[in-house]
């Protein structure tokens, strides 16, 4: 009987020490994220803390956006170019379906005068904006489009407008599906753009007169008659997948799922 006692007790004693605390070596400190059994426990990560103090200079920032927009303009049309400001390309379907607004701008360095703007869409329904330019755009790539290209029937307009220096910012809303405007019918917009990459073209055409309207400082009548103009820019916009949430694990309490206490003390109460 005291065998079989001593026995009861060492197995006891096995199962509890079987769920305690592991103890790391001395002079071992447990792993970051890991409590102090030494299991890991997921939890949030401070990006910026990896920077430094420095974090992202604005030169960098603007290597950065760049690099991932791309972008080009060319203009037949003296000292007057569209530009992308330094504003982000790329978005997420969720932020897109909630409507984003891209942003570009008109510089204008040098006054012109009889500038005879065309409209871009095809009913003739646009009119000159602030700069005295009338701005067609699209988003688009050979599958996909946006623009605001058919708004309905018009009767033609001809426009004489003279362009001063300054810069005009310029700014389209969009929800990210396929359309080409509500026509004189109610066109309903289409299925959403999926993820991918595409192009956003800013246009701008039309005819002036010449150095000697500009000079004259005053626009003269449109005579059909003048030299064409195109101004254009195009930059990327990017549509990305929904970032994949983070999964946290929970940890396991030390005694889930192993009785070795509570075994060892009805043994030990067994015990004559």
């Amino acid at each position: 009987m005291r065998f079989l006692t001593l026995t009861v007790v060492a197995l006891a004693s096995s199962l509890a020490l079987s769920c305690s605390p592991k103890q790391q070596p001395p002079g071992h400190a447990a792993p970051d994220g890991a409590d102090d059994d030494g299991a890991v426990v997921s939890g949030t990560h401070d990006a910026d803390s990896d920077l430094g103090d420095s974090g992202f200079t604005e030169a960098a920032r603007a290597d950065d956006v760049a690099a991932l927009c791309g972008g080009s303009v060319t203009s037949d049309l003296p000292g007057v170019s569209f530009e992308f400001p330094d504003d982000r390309c790329s978005y997420t379907l969720a932020e897109v379906a909630a409507g984003i607004t891209l942003k570009y701008e008109i510089n204008i360095l040098q006054s012109l005068a009889g500038i005879h703007p065309a409209p871009t869409d095809y009913g003739s329904c646009q009119t000159p904006d602030a700069s005295g330019l009338i701005v067609g755009f699209e988003v688009a790539d050979s599958s996909q489009r946006y623009c605001l290209c058919d708004v309905g029937p018009c009767m033609r307009q001809t426009f004489n407008t003279r362009l001063l220096v300054g810069t005009q910012a310029g700014e389209i809303r969009w929800d990210g599906r396929n359309w080409l405007g509500g026509s004189d019918t109610g066109n309903p917009k289409g299925a959403a753009f999926p993820v991918g990459t595409y192009i956003l073209t800013l246009t701008a055409k039309g005819t002036w007169d010449g150095p000697a309207a500009s000079d004259a400082g005053a626009p003269h009548a449109d005579s059909g008659v003048g030299i064409s103009y195109q101004v254009s820019g195009k930059r990327f916009i990017t549509i990305t997948p929904e970032p994949a949430r983070e999964r946290s694990l929970r940890p396991i309490p030390r005694t889930e799922g192993c009785q070795g206490h509570e075994l060892g003390a009805i043994l030990l109460r067994g015990r004559p």
